[in-house]
């Protein structure tokens, strides 16, 4: 079975669902260092903090602690190169967004750069990072309205929703996807790059044993 690992930045959790649920079912929380904060608000411990900790409120009893004062790189660069390390897993990110815009989109750039496709716990639904290849989302029902956000410069064709596109160069700043609707065989092709899709008003889910 794939191990599930419940990665969580300082930002305010999911206001459509409960971060406490992902962790029940988690094998492993890491959290980068305020990260702890919301992991103890929402009644759950994480097994390991990493960052400077220029943030944390306090150590705790039970918990590792790595400490990494490299300035030059964010929490959650230094989170993602912890989630690296742990193999071949089932990945989801809580915490990404808060009252600071220039933390969440340097952690967005982060992700982007980085080769790990985590699913995303946003306030308004989940967000996949998804990379070349085809991708098809049978746990979504027709309806279901989603977005696609450039992370870099991509290629993609979607069939199956209301507005289908073909071979189209999404980037930021100059065409984005928004608030397209699934009708029926729904399948995203990425021809190259890497998207951020936002699937709104939905849980994020881990993957079936």
């Amino acid at each position: 079975m794939t191990r599930r690992i419940l990665a969580v930045l300082g930002g305010v959790s999911a206001a459509n669902q409960s971060l406490a649920q992902l962790a029940k079912k988690a094998d492993r929380i890491i959290a980068a260092d305020s990260g702890q904060d919301i992991c103890t608000s929402a009644g759950f411990l994480p097994h390991l903090v990493v960052g400077d900790f220029d943030s944390l409120s306090e150590k705790l009893p039970g918990i590792e602690y790595r400490e990494d004062f490299d300035q030059d790189r964010s929490d959650c660069d230094k989170l993602l190169d912890v989630l690296i390390t742990e193999g071949d897993a089932d990945f989801i990110i809580g915490g990404l967004e808060g009252d600071r815009l220039d933390h969440m989109l340097s952690s967005l750039t982060s992700i982007a750069k980085g080769s790990l496709s985590p699913r995303i716990l946003l306030m308004g639904g989940v967000g996949h990072v998804l990379r070349e290849g085809s991708w098809k989302f049978p746990e979504f029902k027709r309806g279901t309205t989603f977005s696609l956000l450039p992370l870099v410069a991509s290629i993609v064709s979607v069939k199956g929703v209301e507005w289908e596109l073909e071979n189209a160069t999404l980037e930021f700043g100059k065409f984005l996807s928004l608030s397209n609707i699934i009708r029926d065989n729904f399948e995203l092709v990425i021809q190259s790059g890497a998207l951020l899709v936002v699937f709104n008003g939905e849980p994020a889910r881990w993957q079936p044993d």
